[in-house]
């Protein structure tokens, strides 16, 4: 044997061994042997291990750590029988046994990377007391949490970098790096949300242009504008000079709708009610209007509403109304 080789550690992600096939001379059917008085195999370091075909021979300091594994009569297998033998020369095992960080399953060799289960926590195949130490030994600079069903230490999601997380997703980050969008953590603010500091605030739901399902904004305002809407499907018109003014999701109180486009857009006008009309109109003129807020001229069944009678008309409280004077007035 090689004197150098003390270990098998160069096989640690071997996990199946098979077998020497019958004719093999005094080795046939053995998937491993490693014995006698000479043997310079200190451990096996072997922890992926988890099937063998044939026999394990086993002699020596390395049957030490051999002896605590457990699970190790349940994976070597040679037909229906288990066929390990461990005890060929045994040595003193003063001094060689498992690391603390092993589970109770044993260990084939002496640090936490030749554990066969982990008592606290696993990261890239070793053990650690916790995912912070793991981070540490193994110069990872991005976060790790602990996955609670495997007891394994993951890496964080990219977008909680540099400082961490308690689970997979952006949404469990101790901190976001750059911006937040409600509790996840985004590297830009995505559509249908605008930026405001180092937070992602959703837009109000009528800055939606006609046919979208996502609205676009600048700002928390449904003015259309800067620090509002960048889009309307349904909007206040006013003006001289004539333009939408604000974005809403129907036509409120004291407009009408007006059922064509604007500028042929396909945005739905509000057109503001005359400022004499009260509760509602049905167009944008003082002679549109459902009721009057001041006084209404030329009888009951007129709309024309005027802020004060003129000098040919008289104002009747009763009415609201401005009625004609007595034809013999002057």
């Amino acid at each position: 044997p090689n004197a150098n080789l003390t270990d098998l550690s160069f096989l640690r992600n071997v996990r199946k061994l098979g077998r020497c096939t019958p004719g093999a001379g005094g080795i046939a059917n053995f998937s491993l042997a490693s014995y006698g008085a000479t043997n310079p195999l200190v451990y096996l370091g072997m922890s992926g291990l988890r099937e063998t075909a044939g026999k394990v021979l086993l002699g020596g300091k390395s049957t030490c750590y051999v002896d605590t594994l457990n699970k190790w009569r349940s994976i070597v297998m040679f037909g229906n029988f288990t066929t390990a033998f461990f005890n060929t020369g045994k040595a003193n095992c003063t001094g060689l046994g498992c690391s603390a960080l092993c589970s109770d399953d044993g260990c084939l060799g002496p640090s936490g990377r030749d554990c066969y289960g982990c008592r606290n926590v696993s990261f890239d195949g070793s053990c650690y007391s916790d995912c912070e130490d793991a981070r540490m030994k193994t110069n990872e600079t991005r976060g790790v949490y602990v996955d609670g069903v495997t007891k394994e230490c993951r890496i964080c999601d990219p977008l909680c970098f540099p400082h961490g997380c308690t689970g997979p997703s952006n949404l469990e980050c101790l901190q976001c790096p750059s911006l937040k969008l409600g509790a996840s953590c985004v590297d830009s603010c995505p559509a249908g949300s605008y930026q405001s500091g180092t937070t992602c605030l959703l837009c109000s739901s009528v800055c939606q242009a006609p046919g979208s399902s996502t609205p676009s904004c600048t700002g928390p305002g449904t003015q259309l504008g800067p620090g509002g809407c960048s889009e309307c499907t349904v909007a206040i018109f006013s003006g001289a000079p004539i333009q939408l003014e604000t974005c809403v999701a129907q036509c409120p109180k004291a407009t009408t709708f007006n059922n064509g486009t604007f500028n042929g857009d396909g945005v739905q006008v509000c057109l503001r009610c005359h400022p004499q009309c009260m509760g509602g109109c049905i167009g944008a003129a003082s002679t549109e209007c459902t009721s009057c807020r001041n006084s209404q001229r030329a009888g009951t069944t007129s709309t024309n509403c005027v802020q004060s009678c003129n000098s040919l008309t008289e104002f009747t409280g009763a009415g609201n109304e401005c009625l004609p004077c007595h034809a013999e007035c002057l």
